[in-house]
């Protein structure tokens, strides 16, 4: 279904793109560093570094429950965390009605 003029972004909008990963659930043995949290804060340091490179700006985690099947205990939730990130979309821009004008003034 075709959008009107007032349902198109406009200049000062922005859309994004989202991507969602899965958090580390075990962090990696880090030189220097003992203590499980620490590592932890390392290691989400060095990722979220890494997707802001990209662009990537962290926007939150989320944990959701996905039902398992384990056999006769029948289905058991276990917890997912995702991290999610968004970037701002470039789009093409789109001639104003303004532009129109002023291309047909130089034509002429």
């Amino acid at each position: 279904m075709p959008r009107s003029m007032s349902q198109m972004p406009q200049i000062s909008d922005v859309i994004y793109e989202y991507d969602v990963i899965p958090a580390p659930k075990k962090p990696q043995r880090i030189a220097g560093l003992t203590r499980e949290d620490d590592r932890v804060a390392h290691e989400l340091s060095e990722l979220f570094n890494d997707m802001a490179v990209e662009g990537w700006e962290y926007v939150r985690a989320d944990t959701i429950n996905i039902d398992d099947v384990t056999g006769i205990a029948g289905n058991v939730p276990k917890a997912h965390t995702l991290l999610v990130f968004r970037r701002p979309l470039i789009l093409p821009a789109v001639p104003t009605q303004r532009d129109a004008l002023v291309l047909a003034d130089r034509i002429a």
